[in-house]
């Protein structure tokens, strides 16, 4: 199967839209608008390093975003915030999966969706190390952060930074900080929905 096949079926490449509005960082607020910043001191920090990252890749930059953190503290939330914006921006081949959804092509000897999220435009991976404890997956993780140098890339993980290092791999957690890498830590922000159940 050609990779822009594996894109299109499995991972949702988004195609090119309109023409992409030009404005800067006031257009990428409005694309952050439903994400509460106030909610947490986490929550605005995490807020201005996606809207940076948005900015960054608009004008080329490789830079790579982690957020870290507990569930339910809004990592995914951006993450998909950003795949909608980069889908009205028009950049094609932009690609949104969740990390146990590539374990599970590799398990069945499915390999092409690695290099399909290796050469894609903009890569956004969900939960990576939900599926650490396998050899595979710690080998992919790292050959997959090898091939995103310098290409713009967003991970979420529930696992901290030294937790990466320890359990996936050290070269993994120096790659997400390395070459001006943003990481954002969700220290200790409660989950939404249980604190808004809560009030």
């Amino acid at each position: 199967m050609r990779i822009a096949d594996i894109s299109k079926q499995v991972l949702g490449t988004l195609e090119p839209q309109t023409q992409p509005d030009r404005g800067n960082m006031p257009t990428l607020a409005k694309s952050l608008a439903d994400y509460d910043g106030n909610f947490h001191a986490d929550c605005a920090k995490a807020k201005r390093e996606t809207m940076q990252f948005m900015h960054n890749v608009k004008n080329g930059s490789g830079q790579w975003l982690t957020l870290l953190g507990g569930s339910g503290v809004g990592k995914t939330f951006l993450a998909r915030l950003v795949r909608n914006w980069s889908k009205r921006e028009g950049i094609h081949g932009a690609m949104f999966i969740r990390w146990i959804t590539v374990c599970d092509y590799m398990r069945k000897g499915d390999f092409g969706v690695l290099d399909a999220m290796a050469e894609c435009s903009l890569l956004i991976v969900d939960d990576i190390g939900a599926d650490y404890e396998t050899a595979l997956s710690k080998a992919k993780i790292y050959v997959l952060a090898e091939r995103r140098f310098n290409k713009p890339t967003l991970f979420t993980s529930n696992l901290t930074l030294d937790q990466i290092g320890d359990q996936i791999d050290v070269r993994v957690a120096s790659r997400l900080v390395r070459d001006n890498n943003r990481v954002v830590t969700f220290s200790d922000c409660p989950d939404w929905s249980v604190a808004n159940y809560r009030k």
